[in-house]
């Protein structure tokens, strides 16, 4: 994964950020898809409607209880590692290395049912992010992340289509609005990694 982060092109437009394809291979990918109605239904005990974060730190005993795989946890925690033993390459790949900040590195679903999700840019405040990596899982069809140049439904941009397994990954500052959105029945699941600021 690693190679693939490093390797990957940095798109500029709106602003910078890398899409990097077949984020896990099928096993894991199976896997992890396996586990997402665990996490749903932990989600919606949280929010029955919208969006709701399931924190695998946090949330880890509660999501071996209600069913999820021991091996699915620690296929999420390898990719975690993986990222935390590479933070300083992959946040100087995205311009956004500090070396007088601590970092820590997260790893949550993103469980959504019915919602417009508010422009937003991932930076400072309660967010704090140095990298944001948002891979998408399920549906097969969904909305991906809406670009904006600026926090209005005018400043809209562009959108990077929804494709399963594939990862956006960019590095928050003033500048990168984005958002989402799912309605219907299905559950729309993606896997994110961050790296926060201390």
């Amino acid at each position: 994964m690693i190679k693939q982060i490093l390797d990957a092109t940095v798109i500029t437009d709106p602003w910078n950020y890398l899409i990097i394809e077949n984020v896990f291979n099928q096993q894991e990918l199976t896997s992890i898809k396996d586990a997402i109605p665990v996490a749903a239904a932990l989600a919606k005990s949280v929010r029955p409607v919208g969006s709701a974060s399931i924190d695998f730190k946090l949330h880890n005993a509660e999501l071996l209880a209600a069913g999820m795989k021991i091996e699915t946890l620690n296929i999420i925690y390898d990719k975690t590692e993986i990222i935390s033993n590479n933070y300083i390459s992959i946040l100087k790949k995205l311009n956004n290395y500090d070396s007088a900040k601590e970092y820590k590195i997260t790893s949550q679903f993103s469980i959504t049912h019915n919602i417009w999700y508010q422009i937003h840019s991932d930076y400072l405040g309660s967010y704090n992010k140095a990298m944001t990596f948002v891979v998408y899982l399920t549906p097969d069809d969904s909305t991906g992340t809406i670009l904006y140049t600026g926090d209005q439904k005018e400043d809209f941009h562009s959108i990077i289509p929804w494709k399963l397994n594939t990862g956006m990954m960019f590095a928050p500052n003033e500048h990168t609005w984005h958002n989402f959105f799912h309605y219907g029945d299905t559950t729309r699941a993606t896997l994110n990694f961050y790296i926060k600021q201390e």
